[in-house]
């Protein structure tokens, strides 16, 4: 096994671990809450916070499976990144639409038509149409091979690393796999775009006449939990449903309540109705019993002293305050106990400039009891340059005389020693200038009985 095969297992394995590190845990965060008495029969399922990247529940999710037409979500994900211009239009060529097998999903497009790249989402997300992924990904890369290599690239720079795609529609193919894990990743990534939100809530498109088709195409959405019916579910915003004989059903389903989004998503279900079952018991445990709780923001500021060497010892030259890198939210349990949550800190004590704003200084750590929830980067606030040698003699002098014990007896004496002089000497005068007053007071006395004595014997 060569060098690159070893790194590319090692990576995987590291961010495995990463992966499944956010996944809440009743028992660690010493609750009650749990998942147990919910049965799914799919084999493989995962709910999902995209905005805190928490996993909630976890069955299976990172177990390689076949994806089936969920695979289109990187279809579009791969459209809306690289065009521009949603009116912009593509030609369908004989390769995208005879090579999907009779009876696969396909909204009847012939060869030579053309669609807007937006009437082509709506086509892929609704109808679920195989030969119109086939033509974005000719639209995009030139051909359907080149495309799913670029899928397969772009999922591993989401993290989906154990996600591999061979075609742009999800037919089957042995070497075609996702994880539940991995399609939780992708389908974050799509919510960027207001588009998909949009078309994927849309019960009935209309795709009006083109130069080869006089009829309108009206196409449907297949995801139950939008439309009215059984399986109705009013937070649910929409999703992308797929099958194939080798995959079983999948799903994956985007809900909304209040400020609290969730991305669920079932892999391998023997059972179509039970995917919608599934997914709706999934939610309603997961907004009904967590809520999205703000751990950390900008107002959380701590301080670092700031040191200089000069002449081979560090000086204190002022304080850095640091503040997290980001707001971090969590979705907790809602019968958490908020009072155990705790910040512990990851600091240096000292830092030298030159300091750059928004530079990592240290870390904060974020734990209910003793299991960590989560972390973040403390950076700094403010730039911080270097201060001048003549600066640098100037804090040393004063550190001198601040820092020598001896010093600062010999001024605390001499300060006492020059007190006592000034009341000495201000006694003194003090006492001169009464001495003077009483002599004074005494030769006009005797002046005045030297005169009395005179009268007298006149």
């Amino acid at each position: 096994m060569n060098n690159y095969k070893i790194f590319s297992m090692f990576l995987t394995i590291i961010l495995f671990i990463n992966s499944t590190s956010t996944i809440i845990n009743a028992k660690n965060l010493d609750t009650k809450l749990n998942y147990d008495d919910i049965q799914i029969i799919a084999n493989n399922g995962i709910v999902f916070d995209p905005t805190t990247e928490t996993v909630l529940y976890n069955k299976n999710m990172n177990e390689k499976k076949y994806p089936a037409s969920i695979t289109k979500l990187m279809t579009v994900l791969l459209t809306l990144e690289n065009v521009k211009d949603l009116d912009e239009r593509i030609t369908f060529s004989d390769n995208a639409v005879f090579s999907i097998p009779r009876g696969s999903s396909h909204i009847s497009m012939n060869s030579g038509e053309t669609l807007t790249v937006r009437q082509a989402l709506y086509a892929v997300l609704l109808a679920s149409a195989n030969e119109v992924s086939n033509a974005l990904a000719e639209h995009i890369s030139g051909d359907t091979e080149t495309f799913a290599k670029l899928m397969t690239k772009r999922a591993k720079e989401l993290g989906a690393l154990n996600t591999n795609f061979v075609n742009a529609n999800g037919l089957h193919d042995d070497n075609h796999y996702t994880t539940a894990y991995d399609m939780a990743l992708i389908t974050k990534e799509l919510l960027k775009y207001p588009i998909f939100k949009e078309i994927i809530h849309t019960q009935t498109y209309t795709i009006p006449p083109t130069e080869k088709q006089k009829e309108p195409r009206i196409i449907n959405n297949s995801h139950r939990l939008i439309k009215p019916g059984k399986y109705y579910y009013k937070y649910a915003v929409g999703g992308k449903t797929g099958y194939t004989t080798k995959s079983e059903h999948t799903l994956v389903t985007y809900a909304k309540k209040d400020d609290i989004e969730l991305i669920v998503v079932l892999l391998d279900n023997h059972k179509k109705s039970s995917c919608f079952e599934e997914t709706i018991k999934l939610l309603d445990r997961s907004f009904s019993q967590f809520n999205k709780v703000k751990l950390i923001d900008n107002t959380f500021e701590k301080f670092v002293n700031i040191t200089q060497p000069y002449n081979n010892k560090n000086y204190n030259i002022g304080v850095l305050n640091v503040i997290p890198q980001s707001t971090i939210y969590k979705e907790l349990p809602k019968n958490i106990n908020k009072n155990n949550i705790k910040i512990n800190l990851n600091l240096p004590q000292n830092v030298n400039p030159p300091i750059r704003k928004g530079q990592v200084i240290g870390e904060a750590i974020i734990k209910y009891n003793n299991y960590t929830i989560d972390k973040v980067n403390l950076i700094s606030n403010l730039d911080v340059k270097p201060i001048s040698n003549k600066e640098m003699a100037k804090i040393q002098r004063k550190n001198i005389f601040s820092n020598n014990k001896l010093i600062k007896i010999f001024i605390i004496i001499l300060g006492i020693v020059i007190i006592t002089c000034i009341f000495t000497i201000i006694y003194r005068i003090l006492g001169l200038i009464k001495r003077k007053k009483y002599k004074k007071m005494l030769n006009k006395r005797n002046n005045k009985n030297n005169s009395l004595i005179k009268y007298r014997y006149k």
